[in-house]
């Protein structure tokens, strides 16, 4: 505690010097890039502190007037910058201290005359304010291009990440990059050793973005970019967050009608069944996941593939799961109704109870009417199979339609 009263105490020095505009929410938004956990040595934090002034405005002031800016001092500030937050011991959610100046509003005129390097195109698009104008002067191409470049540093390769995930979240942009290829440059990205896991994240973020848009979803899946999705999540290095967006762009491709039977051609449902079970996969990962699969039984054509690689099992799961909603309930149930309509799936499903989980969760107070029908549908569906094999399976289904009717 002493250390941040000693440095707040120094940062206090330079209140009569000159300043740039700064802005309080950029704050907010910058720091989520950062993993802000360490203290640093307070004499570093000291020498930084008063050169801040003097290093931020030179490149800033350049820049706004459109004169070129050196990538070397946009690396200088992000790092002179991140020891300061660390050594003032501020989580990148409570970050309350004003050190960098907002990004300056460019046109596309000046953007073109400016030469770009990722560090500075990040920097930049910061700014809700130049997303548009970054992607009309084609910068996302040059960004792209930084992906897949062999030359390019790994740190190079995380801005330029970074920047697409930032521009993608413009819908207007969205086709511009799906048309130029992005989401190639982003999947190579993602299953090169090389990249770092914040690079990552930041590639799964972009792609999940650009998958919001229901025009690009069969380009998306056309171009491959579920495999490298799957290859993400089963990567033991990839942050939560990171398996969060893969986990959540699948499910949006798996809306796609036209895209349901490649994706299980593919083997994605098997790769979401093994995130159900990863124990360091988030909540909202594992949610995505499971509407992912529930959409895929939608395709007749898939049923029994589905049976066959056991995805019926969290789908039973899911009804018996107390913390699951009604809804995703309603919707596992239907999922089973789906596979029990394939003749060729029935005694598989019966092999692994499913009949009693289905039965089970006909008495389950929260169940909706429409789950309890289809899952009853369901049960009928195995309990007539059962009946044309056996005398007590057509006591069984008897009893059944006395109780529920026909």
């Amino acid at each position: 505690m002493n250390k941040i009263v000693s440095v707040r105490s120094e940062m206090k020095s330079t209140e009569n010097s000159p300043e740039v505009p700064f802005s309080q929410d950029l704050m907010s938004v910058y720091f989520r890039f950062l993993d802000v956990k360490s203290v640093l040595n307070l004499n570093e934090v000291r020498r930084d502190m008063k050169a801040f002034l003097k290093v931020f405005q030179s490149p800033y002031v350049r820049l706004s007037t459109s004169v070129p800016a050196n990538d070397a001092d946009f690396r200088g500030i992000m790092e002179t910058l991140e020891r300061s937050v660390r050594a003032l011991g501020y989580g990148s959610d409570k970050v309350t201290t004003r050190l960098l100046p907002a990004p300056p509003s460019l046109t596309r005129d000046q953007l073109q005359a400016i030469p770009m390097s990722p560090t500075t195109l990040f920097y930049l698009s910061l700014n809700p304010a130049n997303l548009r104008p970054l992607v009309a002067a084609g910068v996302h191409i040059q960004l792209g291009g930084s992906l897949v470049d062999r030359q390019a540093t790994p740190e190079a390769k995380e801005f330029a990440a970074g920047a697409l995930c930032n521009l993608s979240a413009n819908g207007a942009n969205r086709p511009d990059l799906v048309a130029a290829g992005v989401h190639d440059q982003l999947s190579a990205l993602l299953i090169n050793p090389q990249t770092t896991p914040r690079a990552k994240q930041y590639a799964a973020r972009a792609l999940w973005n650009l998958s919001e848009d229901p025009a690009n979803r069969q380009r998306l899946v056309a171009d491959g970019v579920h495999i490298t999705l799957c290859r993400l999540l089963d990567d033991p290095c990839a942050t939560p967050e990171a398996k969060q967006y893969a986990a959540g762009a699948l499910f949006r491709l798996a809306e796609y009608p036209a895209n349901r039977q490649r994706l299980v051609a593919d083997g994605v449902h098997i790769t979401l069944c093994r995130l159900l079970e990863d124990q360091n996969a988030n909540h909202e990962a594992k949610e995505s996941a499971t509407l992912a699969l529930l959409h895929l039984p939608k395709d007749p054509a898939n049923c029994q593939r589905l049976v066959a690689d056991g995805v019926h099992i969290p789908f039973s799961r899911l009804l018996e799961d107390p913390q699951a909603s009604p809804e995703a309930k309603e919707a596992a149930a239907a999922a089973l109704l789906r596979l029990s309509k394939d003749a060729a799936n029935l005694q598989t499903l019966l092999e692994a109870d499913i009949h009693t989980q289905l039965g089970a969760f006909l008495d389950d107070p929260r169940a909706t009417p429409n789950a309890k029908k289809y899952a009853g549908m369901a049960l009928d569906n195995l309990l007539e199979y059962t009946a044309n094999r056996t005398t007590f399976g057509s006591i069984l289904l008897s009893f059944h339609r006395f109780l529920f009717g026909p």
